[in-house]
């Protein structure tokens, strides 16, 4: 079977060719992933539980969570991550959250095989639920961060408010 060399760096080439193959072998878990997929409402739901969006320096990773036992979360993510990276590894985060505990990739987790698989699972599905920009954008505003234009995806997801804002604020200046 096919791992990607680090999850986080992976193409999405190399993301969906392991896929491809552990749906093989795990094809249950990837119909739970379909039964139950991240949307809007999921996102809704992670709000009412309790997330907390913590940005600080960390030292081997980008990002970390914390799922208490009552399901409310605090997600971690290193201070200097900007634009993709930061909505990737934001929804990598996420994953983790909404499919807590399928996708435990902890380094305290003793089959290697098993953390490497559960990683390069949570990425893909981070990638795919960023690729939808109503949800990025939704994500992004739900947690008071503030919008980067990056690629088209992120574009669709923030071009149109961004320019709302500019036209509202043009129409003041004229009427002033």
């Amino acid at each position: 079977m096919y791992y990607p060399r680090c999850s986080t760096s992976a193409t999405w080439a190399e993301l969906q060719l392991f896929v491809r193959q552990d749906q093989k072998y795990v094809g249950r878990l990837y119909k739970r992933f379909r039964e139950r997929p991240f949307t809007f409402l999921a996102f809704e739901e992670l709000q009412t539980r309790g997330i907390t969006l913590q940005h600080k320096a960390l030292e081997h990773c980008v990002g970390e969570v914390e799922i208490s036992s009552e399901g409310s979360c605090v997600i971690s993510m290193h201070k200097d991550l900007v634009g993709y990276q930061r909505d990737v590894t934001l929804f990598h985060e996420l994953m983790h959250v909404w499919y807590n505990p399928l996708l435990n990739d902890s380094p305290d987790l003793r089959n290697e095989q098993r953390r490497l698989s559960n990683a390069a699972r949570t990425e893909w599905l981070a990638r795919r639920a960023r690729m939808q920009p109503d949800l990025l954008r939704t994500v992004v505003e739900g947690l008071d961060l503030r919008g980067h234009i990056y690629d088209r995806i992120s574009y669709l997801a923030f071009e149109e408010s961004s320019r709302f804002r500019e036209k509202r604020k043009w129409k003041h200046v004229l009427r002033d």
